[in-house]
């Protein structure tokens, strides 16, 4: 029991902290403890830590409560797992949908699945959704040259069912779109969306997206007509569209799946609970989430289920990772206490990574937002490198900070902001290394001067070093910069190349255009 003693330890105020911090019920398994190592067990936790010190006086009692916190701790890290799963899932989606890359995106639902992209009709089966994408692609997989489709998926709210097997949950979808020297329009509308659990892996049984506004870059909302686009040909749906509210400037009322979380009470946009409305939600159901229950409402950034931009819903043998070592993704269950703590501590370890790597790369982006050049070098690897655009890599971490240093000082009327959202991120098993895929949308320019907007893909890799995460390659691809007048209609930049006068230490790992050319990330 010693060696449980030790492990309990560490993962009482640890883990329970960690799923109390995610908005899982309290259960009173611990309160008050920080999340520190070492940190003195509470409640539940201490009883039993009490047991195991004194099995004389525990007895059969105290092992069974021992044995129902550990199941009780198990069931609520898996129930974090799968939330976190559903948010890779969901942001991979996003960016295979960027690129119009149909057949990763169609891996990704189950069989069976509805799709319903606003009012164009309700597509059923995977065969007649990929007919529907590969029809709103113009026939082809990837983009045309000229052609922008980013579609950043932003603010989940998601609800595992009790029995872990099915989803739902909301997303809004920030639309980027255009055609050069054609169109160019913002875009945004929510998904209502439901997931089901194959094999251990989360997939998405139900899509449902209803467009919020599309309007043209230049006049954007105020504008007087609708934004410019081609409409596509689509082939007919299996079933008419559910969808009757029009977009703005109408007011449309597609009903949350959630209640209120501090009320509980049933809330949507307008009035959600009419016939309609009830019959949308019939029609397009899976039927697996009938029964579905909300248990959580909040979520870590990626779940660590997938080998290295392997699709999260492949179950190739060639792309897809094995299940974590720990307890969610359908692995075995451990048959004794040390070994279920054992296996319990390995899995609140790899939710603590992921999560650290999305606070190392978000304070990055606060840092470049303020130009930090030191501190930003501050966070990479001794022998760490950066690529960003066409400019070559610099390699160490002085070279990264003479890279740094060169864009210029902080100073009046310069905005430089560099939001970083959309993390996908991949935990090596032995918790050493990891990589993640982020989007930056840009925010630039000077007081009297040009305004700049700009859209890009990181893929990064990152080291712990003396137990602390690091940036170990920063690669920056540019996918879109342009002058807000006159926009990406328009104008678009030419990607950097290598500096005459700050040569890189090697050349730039692909050399590629990016907007109105063919993009590469």
């Amino acid at each position: 029991m010693r060696t449980f003693q030790t492990v309990l330890n560490r993962i009482a105020p640890v883990a329970v902290w960690a799923l109390l911090g995610a908005g899982c019920a309290d259960d009173g398994a611990a309160g008050g403890a920080s999340p520190g190592a070492g940190a003195p067990v509470t409640g539940r936790g201490a009883a039993a830590a009490d047991a195991a010190e004194n099995p004389a006086t525990g007895g059969v009692a105290d092992s069974a409560a021992l044995d129902a916190e550990i199941e009780a701790l198990e069931q609520r890290v898996a129930a974090l797992r799968d939330i976190a799963a559903i948010e890779k899932l969901q942001r991979t989606y996003g960016y295979y949908l960027d690129e119009a890359d149909w057949d990763n995106l169609i891996d990704l639902f189950a069989d069976g699945a509805i799709a319903e992209y606003g009012a164009s009709g309700v597509y059923v089966g995977k065969d007649s959704i990929r007919e529907f994408l590969y029809a709103l692609g113009g026939g082809r997989s990837g983009l045309e040259p000229g052609v922008l489709n980013e579609h950043v998926q932003l603010q989940p709210v998601i609800d595992v069912a009790p029995d872990g097997l099915t989803a739902k949950a909301r997303w809004r979808a920030l639309g980027l779109l255009g055609r050069y020297e054609s169109y160019a329009t913002w875009q945004d509308g929510p998904y209502e969306n439901e997931y089901r659990k194959e094999d251990g892996r989360w997939k998405i049984s139900r899509i449902r997206w209803i467009e919020r506004f599309t309007v043209p870059f230049d006049g954007g909302l105020a504008a007087s007509e609708a934004a410019s686009q081609e409409p596509a040909e689509l082939p007919p749906p299996d079933r008419p569209s559910t969808i009757e509210d029009e977009p703005w400037p109408a007011v449309s009322t597609l009903p949350y799946h959630f209640p209120n979380p501090v009320t509980g009470a049933v809330t949507s946009p307008g009035d959600a609970g009419t016939a309609s409305a009830a019959n949308a939600d019939a029609a397009n159901a899976d039927p697996a989430n009938a029964d579905a229950a909300s248990t959580d409402a909040d979520g870590t950034n990626a779940d660590g289920t997938n080998a290295d931009g392997a699709n999260p819903g492949s179950t190739n043998a060639d792309t897809a990772e094995a299940a974590p070592a720990g307890l969610a993704q359908g692995a075995p269950q451990p048959d004794t206490l040390d070994a279920r703590a054992a296996a319990l501590a390995r899995d609140v370890e790899r939710l603590e990574d992921e999560r650290e790597i999305e606070i190392l790369q978000r304070t990055y982006g606060y840092f470049v937002d303020k130009n930090l050049w030191r501190e930003i070098a501050d966070l990479f690897t001794e022998d760490g490198t950066l690529e960003i655009g066409g400019r070559g890599v610099f390699a160490g971490r002085e070279r990264v900070l003479e890279y740094l240093e060169w864009l210029g000082d902080p100073e009046h009327g310069r905005l430089y902001d560099h939001t970083q959202m959309q993390g996908v991120v991949t935990v090596a098993p032995d918790g050493r290394t990891a990589k993640g895929r982020w989007r930056a949308l840009v925010f630039g320019g000077n007081e009297g001067g040009i305004s700049v907007f700009g859209d890009c893909i990181y893929e990064n890799e990152y080291r712990k070093v003396d137990g602390v995460w690091k940036i170990s390659k920063l690669h920056s691809y540019f996918i879109m910069y342009t002058n807000w007048d006159p926009g990406w209609a328009e104008m678009g930049w030419p990607n950097t190349r290598p500096e005459e006068e700050l040569p890189p230490d090697r050349p730039p790992t692909v050399v590629y255009d990016m907007y109105p050319g063919e993009l590469t990330a």
